[in-house]
C-alpha cells in the first residue's frame, strides 16, 4: 500500500535513487534502520560506511513501507535520507517512523535534475517523548537470533548487539538507553513546550486560574507568561510512562523558573533550608568562637615596646 505516493515511486524506492524519481511527488512512509552519528558505529570503533564527511551527520537509512522490502535487515533495500530541517536537530531512533520526500541536491549546479531524500521528524506513534518505535516482527526475530553474536556477524543486519544483558528487547540504536518511566509533559491552554527524550524540557506557559489545582505557578495576574527549564524528571508517584507529568521545583533534579508575577513556593526555603526534598538530613553542631583583638598599626616611627607602653597607659584594664 502506498502512503500518498505514486505507485511507480513506491515500487521502485528500494532500488532507485532520488534523481530517478524526479517526476514523482508525495511522501514515503519509512521505518528507520540506521542513524549516522559519526565515522564509526555509535559506541564502537567499527567504521560506518555511510559516513563520508560531516555533512552525513544525522543521515538515516530507512525501510520503505510502500515498497517490496520485507525487513529492515535487508540492508540492500535501505535508502539514505538527510534531515529536512537545519535549525532543529532531532535524529530518530532505529524503529521509529518518518516521512521521506525528494528534494534538491547540493549538486544542482552540475545537473538540475539532481535530487536527494530528506526526512521529517519521527511520528508520534505512542504519544511519548522518549521513543515512538514500532518494530518489524521479522526484524525482531533476526535480532533475537543475533543476541551475543559479534558486531562483525551483526553488521549485515544493522542491528544492535546487547552483550551486557543479553536482552531480547527490540533494538532502538546503539547507545540508546530505554527508560520506560520517562513521562511527557501535561500541557495547559496556550502552552508551547520542547521535550528531550530523558525528561529535560522547556515550557512557555502562563498563569491560568483554571490550572490552580494542577500546577505550581498559577499565582499572579491571569495570562502572565512563565518559562520553565527543567533538566531531568523528579521522583514520580508511578512508573507509568504513558501518564503525563508536571514540573515540580521541589522534586526535579534542577530547573530554572523565569517568572512574571508568579509566586513559586520552594519547600526547602520555607523549612529553613532543610533540604528535605533531596532526602538530606542536616545536623547542628555548636562551636566555641574565640574573639581576636584587632592588630593595631601605627604610622609613627616608634619601637614596638614604646607603642605597647602607650596602649597600656591609655587602657587601665590591661595588666602589663
Amino acid at each position: 500500500m502506498a502512503y500518498g505516493v505514486s505507485s511507480t515511486f513506491a515500487d521502485t524506492i528500494t532500488s532507485a535513487s532520488p534523481s530517478d524519481q524526479k517526476n514523482s511527488s508525495g511522501y514515503i512512509l519509512g521505518r528507520v534502520s540506521h542513524v549516522v552519528y559519526g565515522p564509526y558505529y555509535y559506541g564502537t570503533t567499527r567504521p560506518d560506511p555511510n559516513y563520508k564527511n560531516p555533512t552525513d551527520l544525522g543521515k538515516v537509512l530507512f525501510q520503505s513501507l510502500s515498497g517490496n522490502q520485507s525487513a529492515t535487515a535487508n540492508s540492500a533495500g535501505n535508502q539514505p535520507a538527510k534531515p529536512f530541517y537545519s535549525w532543529m536537530k532531532q535524529y530518530p531512533l532505529v524503529g521509529e517512523y518518518i516521512y521521506v520526500l525528494s528534494g534538491p541536491s547540493s549538486k544542482l549546479n552540475d545537473n538540475t535534475e539532481q535530487s536527494e531524500f530528506y526526512y521529517l521528524p519521527p511520528f508520534n506513534l505512542w504519544g511519548s517523548n522518549h521513543h515512538n518505535a514500532l518494530p518489524n516482527l521479522q526484524d525482531y526475530g533476526v535480532h533475537v537470533q543475533c543476541i551475543r553474536r559479534s558486531y562483525q556477524n551483526n553488521q549485515a543486519t544493522n542491528q544492535a548487539n546487547n552483550l551486557t544483558t543479553g536482552s531480547t528487547e527490540y533494538p532502538l540504536g546503539d547507545g540508546f538507553f530505554e527508560k520506560g518511566d520517562v513521562k511527557t509533559l501535561e500541557m495547559f491552554v496556550g502552552d508551547v513546550a520542547f521535550e528531550g527524550r530523558y525528561g529535560a524540557s522547556v515550557r512557555f506557559g502562563s498563569s491560568l486560574l483554571a490550572n490552580k489545582d494542577k500546577n505550581y505557578w498559577y499565582q499572579g495576574p491571569e495570562g502572565n507568561p512563565i518559562t520553565i527549564i527543567r533538566n531531568g524528571q523528579g521522583p514520580q508517584i508511578d512508573k507509568e510512562g504513558w501518564i503525563p507529568t508536571i514540573e515540580n521545583i521541589n522534586r526535579d533534579p534542577s530547573s530554572i523558573y523565569l517568572t512574571n508575577g508568579q509566586t513559586i513556593v520552594i519547600d526547602d526555603i520555607q523549612n529553613s533550608f532543610s533540604l528535605a526534598s533531596l532526602d538530606i538530613s542536616l545536623t547542628t553542631n555548636v562551636t566555641m568562637a574565640i574573639p581576636l583583638n584587632q592588630q593595631l598599626t601605627s604610622i609613627e616611627s616608634l619601637s614596638a615596646n614604646t607603642q605597647d607602653q602607650r596602649i597600656n597607659n591609655n587602657n587601665p584594664n590591661v595588666v602589663s
